[in-house]
């Protein structure tokens, strides 16, 4: 499928407002659209993306807090994981 770059903007509700026009298409997290984009998106026809794997590399030097963030990232991708099954 050709494609080019419609637009490049570091706001998310920029993406959302012209993907959600019909002016162009992106890979956004399931998370951060709403029901409406959803039932857009689907109806054009587009594949499922396959499953993103993350990955999560720490120091050996595991300071207290470095490792209550880790076990919050971890929890948080877990968490949202399993709120999209």
């Amino acid at each position: 499928m050709p494609w080019r770059i419609a637009i490049s903007s570091p706001s998310r509700t920029a993406i959302l407002a012209v993907v959600a026009e019909g002016f162009a298409v992106s890979v956004l997290p399931a998370t951060s659209i709403g029901p409406g984009l959803r039932k857009s998106i689907v109806s054009r026809g587009l594949p499922p993306l396959p499953n993103l794997e993350v990955a999560l590399y720490r120091a050996d030097d595991r300071r207290a807090a470095t490792e209550a963030f880790a076990d919050f990232i971890v929890e948080r991708f877990a968490t949202r994981s399993r709120a999209l099954r």
